[in-house]
């Protein structure tokens, strides 16, 4: 049969893929925390009819003559670029400015997922969830004295949930808790203290007013991770990521768990009362559209001539 064939076929796998691809894009341009995809093509094995030949004495070089028998996919990459800003003026709407992921488990703490989506919610008990009800990740901190600011415990930082914490509550402070003033002054709650209002600030630090009238600092911030390859990361639906050996060096997520504005380790700030929408652009998706359009047509009608050759062919003797 002729290689003209295979190749044909071969394109039109692939200018499918990519419509698949551009049609997913599409589908989500109104999906908060949505990064768009491309796809990336690349040939495959070439069939050499000669090899090449080094200058020799009187006689020049020869190149080699090799014929390509298709095309492949390289790579379907996720363009982690920031998307649009879109301001709701809710308070559990966070948006990340830069690098970095909210981190979200459903089993406490044992399986933790990243996300870009900040679309959370408070559920019956106070908790800071998303959308499916997985509870948001926070780190135990305390306040340094030298640097004036309220930092993790440990490093890696201690998750929350863990043992010692449900979740980010927004709802109660427990009797027992140990809470700080704005001047990193601690101390121990007497009593359940309804929380009134809220305030998160760039650094994921959640301040709060109680019934009561006072304002506390709660013992823990909104947590993030940083990975050095976020194209790495494995898509597992619900604007969800799951973390895999090709994102970091780290052997687990938990040891790039850090805070949000941290200048040691990149990440973004977090601002209240926005969302990152999606980042992709409908202009350059209708226009691989059209490219995926012609491409398909042009494979095809690879096939059609080379049937019509080959017909030729087989009607040589008749």
């Amino acid at each position: 049969m002729l290689r003209s064939f295979y190749s044909g076929i071969s394109g039109l796998r692939n200018f499918q893929t990519k419509l698949d691809v551009v049609s997913n894009n599409i589908a989500n341009v109104n999906t908060v925390g949505f990064k768009a995809s491309r796809v990336m093509f690349q040939d495959v094995m070439s069939q050499t009819l000669q090899g090449a030949t080094a200058p020799q004495g009187t006689m020049g070089g020869v190149n080699p003559k090799q014929v390509g028998v298709g095309a492949g996919i390289s790579s379907i990459d996720t363009k982690f670029i920031n998307g649009s800003l879109m301001t709701t003026n809710y308070g559990t709407d966070f948006y990340i400015d830069g690098d970095g992921f909210f981190l979200v488990t459903g089993d406490g703490g044992e399986t933790l997922y990243l996300t870009r989506a900040g679309n959370f919610k408070l559920d019956a008990k106070g908790d800071l969830v998303d959308t499916r009800g997985m509870k948001v990740v926070g780190i135990e901190i305390r306040y340094n004295s030298t640097t004036g600011k309220f930092e993790p415990t440990t490093t890696p930082p201690t998750t929350i949930p863990n043992t010692d914490y449900s979740a980010i509550n927004l709802g109660m402070i427990p009797n027992g808790t140990t809470v700080f003033t704005s001047d990193g002054t601690s101390s121990q709650t007497t009593a359940d203290l309804k929380i009134v209002d809220y305030a998160i600030g760039s650094d994921g630090t959640i301040e709060v007013l109680v019934e009561t009238g006072e304002k506390y600092i709660l013992p823990y911030k909104i947590a993030m991770a940083v990975v050095q390859n976020p194209e790495g990361l494995l898509k597992v639906g619900n604007s969800l990521y799951q973390y895999t050996g090709n994102a970091d060096t780290a052997a687990n997520i938990v040891d790039l768990i850090t805070h949000p504005n941290d200048p040691t380790r990149g990440s973004g700030a977090i601002y209240s009362g926005f969302l990152e929408m999606s980042n992709v652009d409908l202009a350059e998706e209708f226009t691989e559209m059209i490219i995926a359009q012609r491409g398909f047509q042009a494979n095809s009608r690879i096939i059609t001539t080379s049937d019509e050759v080959l017909q030729e062919l087989v009607n040589l003797k008749r």
